[in-house]
């Protein structure tokens, strides 16, 4: 007994239909943030160390070998400078 020919499936309401260029971009996109959030946590944590062993020294600038950390005490925050590219942080 031959079979007929099947009817094609209709789009169900509400679902798209992929779009693949546009999956892989969203898919790359959330690796990469999910990356810089990594980074971000372990960027907190390390300011928050330095900011306690300058406090633990009694520290307010150290300077050596150009690097330079400097406490920044009205704002619990630590300044710090490297061959002349400086980075500015609130501290955790």
């Amino acid at each position: 007994m031959p079979r007929g020919k099947r009817p094609t499936q209709e789009d169900l309401p509400g679902i798209e239909k992929k779009i693949p260029e546009l999956h892989q971009k969203a898919l790359a996109y959330k690796a990469i943030r999910d990356d810089r959030q990594q980074l971000t946590a372990q960027e907190v944590k390390l300011k928050a160390e330095l900011l306690d062993i300058m406090k633990k020294h009694k520290l307010t600038v150290y300077e050596c070998e150009g690097v330079k950390a400097e406490l920044i005490i009205e704002k619990e925050r630590v300044k710090v400078t490297v061959h002349g590219t400086e980075e500015e942080e609130d501290a955790a």
